[in-house]
């Protein structure tokens, strides 16, 4: 691996740790915003149960007033029924007030469609007369193809017999507009619904009153408290759901409230992507800094270093490393490399002084000498021997002892350079042998 490629590595493996903290802080920061949004969906949703409570509260407490009325208790019908037609004009939030005889049918009412109507089917009648008070009832219509109502009833008390019972209708389409003037956070959604699961106002979006809820949230009317559960809605978007069951904070009302997770996550998520971007524009830019620095700091001195040393292997003992002075590791280098090469090409030169003397008295001595390779084969000769052999230096170089001598003095001779090249010591030797003129060698 070069250099320059390790330096890189070795800045990569430092900004890891940052990376794994960057990731930790996110993971804790989204956990952390999670455990926010369960908590505001559990809080909405119970301020939502108290709102309803405070709303058939008052209508509770406009029953608990007309039950005292000498014109409801009388049971006279003409007078009862403007009596609670003029009531009614002056509460929007009622769709009609009846008054229900002993046998369940309507003796008055502000809706003269009522009048004469049987009630007995209706479960908050026969719980206001066991209960000797107020009870909702669950989702109904007063037609079929009207609007939904939340009925409340209310014995009226001191009367002879099982007693008269007021019943409100609470207008679900007004209780929808008014829920709807609460401030929710983007694509939240909100639920009420009955005792049985049936929905009276969903918002926002169509409205599915009358529909029961999803088989999966149906579990949530068992549920011993309020809670929160996690889930993806029809639109895809996953959502804490805080709920409020039945009973729990008002009789036969379940009160939820769903908060999008992903739109309470995106100020969490947008930061954590700002801080990985950070972290990758820091890697970059320390990337860009360490090639630059890499290239002119370590990869430059490196490259000069090689450079030199591989101008020496190719016969240029004058190359030199440049160095611009300074006290730093690679001018230090450079500096000692450069002593080095000097001490180098100075052992060379007094090499080559030597080797010329040598070479001088090999060539001049008097004696014939020369040098033979494992082969016996003659790698020089200086002058005197090649004049005693009568054959140039030339023609020596790579015979072999045979092919110059004659076949006499080669049998003498090399049985003795065979014992020399083993490493025997061989004590000196005359060979005499006859030139082509007839001298004696």
């Amino acid at each position: 691996m070069r250099l320059l490629a390790r330096v890189v590595l070795i800045i990569g493996v430092a900004l890891l740790p940052v990376l794994a903290m960057q990731t930790f802080n996110a993971t804790a920061l989204r956990g952390a915003r999670q455990a926010d949004v369960r908590d505001e969906a559990l809080r909405e949703a119970q301020a939502l149960a108290t709102e309803i409570r405070w709303i058939t509260a008052g209508v509770r407490n406009t029953l608990i007033a007309l039950a005292t009325n000498p014109v409801i208790r009388s049971g006279d019908p003409t007078a009862c029924t403007a009596t609670l037609r003029a009531l009614r004009a002056s509460l929007p939030s009622l769709r009609a007030i009846s008054l229900l005889g002993e046998d369940d049918v309507v003796r008055c009412s502000s809706d003269t469609f009522a009048e004469g109507h049987v009630r007995a089917d209706a479960p908050e009648v026969g719980l206001a007369r066991a209960r000797g008070n107020a009870a909702l009832g669950g989702y109904s219509r007063d037609k079929p193809d009207g609007p939904g109502e939340l009925p409340l009833a209310y014995p009226v008390r001191g009367l002879p017999g099982a007693g008269p019972v007021l019943v409100a209708d609470i207008d679900l389409t007004w209780l929808a507009g008014q829920l709807a003037r609460r401030r929710l956070a983007p694509d939240s959604l909100l639920w009420l619904a009955d005792r049985d699961g049936i929905v009276l106002v969903n918002l926002p979006g169509p409205s599915i009153a009358g529909q029961p809820l999803p088989p999966s949230d149906r579990g949530a009317l068992d549920a011993a408290g309020p809670s929160v559960v996690e889930r993806r809605g029809p639109d895809g978007l996953l959502r804490e759901i805080g709920f409020v069951p039945p009973g729990a904070a008002m009789p036969d009302v379940f009160t939820a409230i769903g908060l999008s997770t992903e739109r309470a996550f995106a100020a969490t998520d947008a930061a954590a992507a700002r801080g990985y971007a950070l972290i990758f524009a820091g890697l970059l830019a320390a990337l860009a800094l360490a090639l630059f620095t890499g290239r002119n700091i370590i990869a430059r001195p490196v490259r000069a270093i090689l450079d030199t040393t591989e101008r020496w292997r190719h016969g240029d003992t004058g190359a030199r490393v440049p160095t611009r002075g300074g006290r730093s590791e690679f001018a230090r280098i450079a500096r000692a490399v450069n002593d080095m090469l000097d001490a180098a090409e100075a052992g060379q030169a007094r090499l080559k002084e030597r080797l010329a003397e040598l070479n001088a008295i090999y060539d001049a001595s008097p004696v014939g000498l020369g040098f033979l390779d494992r082969s016996m084969r003659y790698v020089t000769v200086n002058t005197r021997l090649a004049e005693i052999n009568n054959h140039t230096e030339a023609e020596h170089r790579g015979h072999a002892v045979r092919e110059i001598l004659s076949t006499t003095a080669a049998d003498r001779i090399e049985p003795l350079l065979e014992r020399a090249l083993a490493g025997e010591p061989i004590p000196p030797h005359e060979v005499e042998t006859i030139a082509p003129a007839g001298a004696r060698r």
